[in-house]
């Protein structure tokens, strides 16, 4: 390990509070409401103290087999300092925090622990708080869980340990809406997994092996993970392969965007065989030593944008993979709405309406940001975790994309354009039938022209325009 924490000041802790990003959405699903400084979430056993033990404390309530749910009353920001060892959950029990951006559970020690651990077992959810400050010389810098996990809406940041800096799993793990950030590891320095695992709406970022593989994931033998909707950026393993993933078993990768990576070979993700890629991009990774975004013996891709096409063999590319384009059209990882940080699509981007063309939105109705944000928008889900969220134009921006494209088409007439320019000053005062017959007339003009003045691949371009601002009137 490197650059271990020894205790959490007090300014350590309000710059934590001020940096998670986390920000209500009003969204079931995601980060509880504000409140007052002072709130109680319902539940049948309440924390009253940030104290580490006694009365009121959480460490208490954990302890209490009665308490099947945990809230807390507490004056917010607060930060519940753990001085005399990790919180070790052996029962199923519920901990509702009011927010990753009011409540901190911490290590504040000179002595080295994580701070929580679920053992098997136990089946135990974990939802708006942030941990943080753990040190381990084991497994789970933060959390490990043997058990059955859920940690929801929930930021995990500045851990260290020497598999998994962030969260361990050889249970059943399930993260949702959550950050996963600036956590050192050996190797995984996010998430080690070696179990079954599934990540969704989250975000890892900023996470670091620094001796073996996996500076944002490291999926281990017999280990099962699914990435659904979620961020994969800059991670790093600046001395081993994969900085942002590394699957040595079976993963699969959905609706996700992985960029921003950096590892000596396999930048973005390292990978045996079981690897599939569906709607997701892969791009924007480096690595020294080739590889820059997949390293892998073989992988299935259906309908992924991937950066090169170099050091891996697709098995099934079914589906229209777009493979080393020129420009992958990815802002930089930025607040852009919901509970985590997300690489925007750009209007460019060649991920935008390229997804799989059957693909529905039954069973995942939202982009990695939740409620507000669907993830079929356009008319054709998009690739990786972001949805460019597409309003249908307006008859009047469909009849200035034409007026555009016939001004700069060989071959159009004055008299010809005029027409477009009539029908733009009738429906900008509200009269559709005039507008109607002027379209009308220009596709008459553009067909008498076909194959003469006017190429006829462009006059079939600008006739199925004109048609289109028609049925958008209503003609």
């Amino acid at each position: 390990m490197k650059n271990a924490r020894c205790t959490l000041p007090a300014a350590v802790a309000a710059m934590l509070l001020a940096s998670t990003g986390c920000q209500d959405r009003n969204s079931p699903g995601l980060l509880a409401p504000e409140g007052p400084s002072v709130s109680q979430v319902a539940s049948n056993c309440v924390v009253t103290t940030t104290e580490d033990s006694g009365a009121g404390s959480l460490r208490e309530a954990i302890a209490n087999a009665s308490c099947g749910e945990i809230g807390f009353a507490l004056a917010y920001p607060a930060t519940i300092a753990l001085t005399t060892g990790e919180l070790l959950i052996g029962r199923s029990v519920d901990i509702n925090g009011p927010g990753a951006d009011r409540l901190i559970i911490a290590r504040d020690a000179v002595d080295y622990f994580r701070v929580i651990h679920v053992e098997a077992g136990a089946t135990v959810t974990i939802s708006g708080v942030t941990v943080t400050a753990g040190v381990s010389y084991g497994p789970g810098g933060a959390i490990r869980n043997s058990g059955t996990m859920t940690v929801a809406n929930s930021v995990v940041t500045r851990n260290e340990g020497t598999q998994g800096g962030g969260i361990f799993n050889d249970g059943v793990f399930e993260l949702v809406s959550s950050t996963l950030s600036d956590n050192d590891a050996s190797y995984g320095g996010g998430f080690v997994n070696r179990g079954v695992a599934r990540l969704i709406g989250s975000t890892i970022f900023g996470n670091t092996a620094w001796d073996d593989p996996g500076g944002g994931v490291f999926n281990g033998a017999n280990g099962e993970m699914t990435i659904i909707n979620s961020t994969i950026s800059g991670n790093q393993a600046p001395w081993d392969p994969s900085g942002g993933i590394q699957n040595y078993s079976s993963m699969v990768l959905q609706h996700s965007t992985v960029t921003g990576n950096r590892g000596r070979w396999g930048g973005g993700i390292g990978s045996g065989p079981n690897l599939l890629i569906e709607n997701s991009i892969v791009a924007g990774n480096t690595a020294e030593q080739g590889a820059p975004d997949i390293g892998a013996t073989q992988l299935t891709a259906r309908y992924s944008l991937i950066g090169t096409a170099e050091s891996y063999t697709l098995a099934d590319g079914s589906g229209n993979n777009v493979i080393a384009p020129q420009a992958v059209g990815l802002a930089a990882l930025a607040d852009n709405g919901g509970a985590t940080r997300t690489h925007r699509l750009l209007p460019s981007s060649p991920a935008v309406n390229a997804g799989d063309p059957a693909f529905t939105s039954t069973t995942l109705l939202y982009d990695q940001r939740g409620q507000g944000f669907a993830r079929v928008s356009g008319g054709r889900t998009d690739m990786g975790a972001f949805e460019l969220q597409q309003t249908p134009p307006t008859p009047a921006d469909l009849l200035e994309e034409l007026i555009t494209a016939s001004a700069g088409t060989p071959g159009v007439s004055r008299g010809t354009q005029n027409k477009l320019l009539d029908a733009r000053n009738h429906l900008s005062a509200g009269r559709t039938t005039p507008a109607c017959n002027k379209l009308r007339e220009y596709i008459a003009d553009v067909q008498s022209q076909s194959g003469k003045r006017i190429n006829s691949v462009d006059a079939a371009r600008l006739i199925g325009m004109a048609r289109e601002v028609r049925a958008a009137i209503g003609c």
